[in-house]
């Protein structure tokens, strides 16, 4: 087997992004994973990229609807009150939430 540049870089790749998911799954450090989470939590925020997840006990929240106001005939504002007040949602202005 030939070991060119091509191959020197692709095994360094690898390794690289092997080291990434270790600490990014907080198998080394707990403390690695909840860093990587609110890292891509915040550069979502700041870019305003967000991605659709399959709903999961994690992805999903609990809220009691506090007041529901018809605008017109196909048109509601429902108000939701979350369970922790300070809670950050982390939607920017134009996103939504879906409800079930």
């Amino acid at each position: 087997m030939q070991h060119s540049l091509y191959h020197s870089l692709l095994r360094v790749a690898t390794a690289s992004l092997a080291l990434v998911l270790l600490f990014d799954s907080g198998f080394v450090l707990p403390v690695t994973k909840e860093l990587s989470n609110n890292t891509q939590l915040y550069l979502g925020n700041v870019v305003g990229v967000s991605a659709g997840v399959e709903a999961t006990e994690l992805s999903l929240m609990t809220a009691e609807l506090t007041k529901k106001e018809q605008v017109t005939h196909d048109t509601y504002i429902f108000t939701f009150q979350i369970p922790n007040p300070n809670m950050n949602l982390g939607l920017n202005l134009g996103n939504h939430v879906a409800i079930e």
